[in-house]
């Protein structure tokens, strides 16, 4: 038995979110608003009850009707059942105050989740300009001058969605010219003999073949050959190129994270990069099929010799402090019931709706982000819980698991129902073995959050156990001389 101590998310712990605050405007009491207008203040959003409604104050009931927590702020409220919401994606970063080891996402509507954990760290640059935008153009002159360039290619933009789940990736076609078939970057003034590293996220497209390459003037560059298919490659100097080397890695839903490195030209100091991203489905240069290529999301330029977390880019480079020391991607699809090959070609697929993470390292005051992704849908997320873990003891076999239902079901005379669905709560009885030194200890504990709702987690087995809510009671018999029996009934938050 765990549990995770909430820390407090306010306005100024919660850096930024793409999820806009609410469906309504910000309350004006010089602005009118007809019955049904939504209007919000304080975080909270409020719905017109009549016409003309000017001036009266929110807490007016013959005026204004609560509905709760705005959209961005839904997670944070200590309802489960009201939840934030977003198209693909619900992206959120909190900086905490002190600790937080343990991390839960629950009530989800998602795919997966994705959690990063940073702290400052040395400043680092990604030069690339508009990393995720390789139809971007800058203005130059007055007119518009296109920030990639194309060679033996097409681009289709925003063509996938990128490991992250915006739709954001483009993927770049080969034609059917016999030429290179390659996207390349316009000069970067990075310096020639300086250590270098040009990574970025490719996926299969009808090729699986790729070079990335980073070229100075004169025959000159640093490349890497990757196989997208098998995740190999091969590093190549060129001309006075050197310390080549490069990388693959899988990410998430069929993307790689690709990287080379190296000095471009090793006996010139200052001078301007190009970074190039090639289809080498047949070669260096062949004549193209018109239709295969590879997707490409996220590429980032910066000094050293491995990449490091990305760091999104627009007109001008990006710098960022942040030292990223966690960061996973969660699949919330569930085998659990798939006992056999029947089963798994042909039961509902099933997404569990819980997700609690306990192996985030205690840093102080770390910053994370939560990303919930459902690709092509509605991400939604009904609490988002960060804290410092408290490990309890063993929890015994046994537990009682249940729900607090709270629709309504009612018979007529003739046996025919009326039901009206609403929320309902998580009930669990859990017997836990815990150290006769920790008793008093623990007694404290309950004492302090004896009305403050903080997440259980009963087992890492079982989702069913985890709930977010308060104890009805707790016992502690000390039975043992070396232990202790806690008994503990929780009721979890609608």
């Amino acid at each position: 038995m765990k549990l995770i101590r909430p820390f407090t998310v306010t306005d100024a712990a919660l850096l930024s979110t793409n999820v806009p605050e609410a469906d309504g405007l910000p309350y004006d009491p010089l602005i009118t608003f007809a019955a049904g207008a939504r209007a919000y203040a304080n975080h909270v959003l409020y719905e017109s009850v009549q016409n003309g409604n000017m001036g009266h104050a929110l807490d007016d009931p013959a005026w204004w009707l609560s509905l709760g927590a705005t959209n961005r702020w839904s997670m944070f409220d200590q309802i489960n059942g009201s939840r934030t919401t977003n198209p693909n994606l619900v992206e959120t970063a909190i900086q905490v105050t002190g600790r937080a080891d343990g991390v839960a996402a629950l009530s989800l509507s998602a795919e997966k989740v994705r959690i990063v954990a940073s702290v400052p760290g040395d400043p680092r640059t990604n030069y690339l300009p508009y990393s995720e935008q390789f139809g971007a153009s800058a203005i130059v002159s007055g007119s518009p001058v296109a920030v990639w360039t194309l060679t033996g290619a097409t681009l289709v933009e925003n063509a996938d969605y990128s490991p992250y789940g915006d739709l954001a990736a483009d993927t770049l076609v080969e034609t059917t010219a016999n030429s290179a078939h390659k996207i390349a970057s316009g000069s970067i003034n990075i310096g020639w003999n300086v250590q270098q590293c040009f990574s970025v996220y490719l996926k299969q497209a009808g090729a699986s073949t790729a070079q990335l390459a980073i070229k100075a003037s004169g025959g000159n560059f640093v490349s890497f050959d990757v196989d997208l298919a098998a995740l190999t490659g091969v590093a190549t100097n060129g001309g006075n190129g050197a310390g080549a080397s490069g990388g693959v890695e899988a990410v998430a839903d069929g993307f790689v994270r690709v990287w080379v490195d190296g000095m471009p030209d090793s006996t010139a100091s200052t001078a301007g990069v190009t970074c190039e991203i090639s289809v080498t489905r047949a070669g260096a240069v062949y004549t193209g099929d018109g239709g295969s290529g590879i997707t490409m999301w996220g590429a980032q330029l910066e000094i050293g010799d491995a990449p490091t977390a990305y760091i999104e880019t627009g007109s001008s480079p990006q710098a960022s402090t942040d030292d990223v020391f966690f960061d996973e991607i969660y699949s919330l699809v569930s085998a659990d019931g798939i006992t056999n090959w029947y089963d798994y070609f042909f039961n509902e697929v099933v997404i569990g709706d819980d997700l609690v993470v306990t192996n985030v390292p205690p840093y102080a005051d770390p910053k994370i982000l939560v990303q919930v992704i459902s690709k092509g849908s509605t991400a939604a997320i009904g609490s988002l819980v960060l804290g410092q873990l408290r490990d309890i003891g063993a929890t015994e076999l046994g537990p009682r698991l249940g729900i607090q239902d709270y629709s309504r079901k009612e018979a007529d005379d003739f046996g025919n129902y009326t039901v009206v669905e609403r929320a309902f709560s998580k009930r669990g009885n859990f017997t836990v073995i815990v150290p006769s030194t920790s008793v008093d200890a623990l007694a404290r504990l309950f004492s302090q959050y004896r009305a403050t709702p903080v997440v259980w987690i009963g087992s890492d087995t079982y989702s069913s156990t985890f709930m977010f809510g308060f104890y009805r009671s707790f016992e502690l018999e000390i039975a043992y001389p070396t232990e202790a029996i806690c008994t503990l009934e929780i009721e979890g938050l609608t």
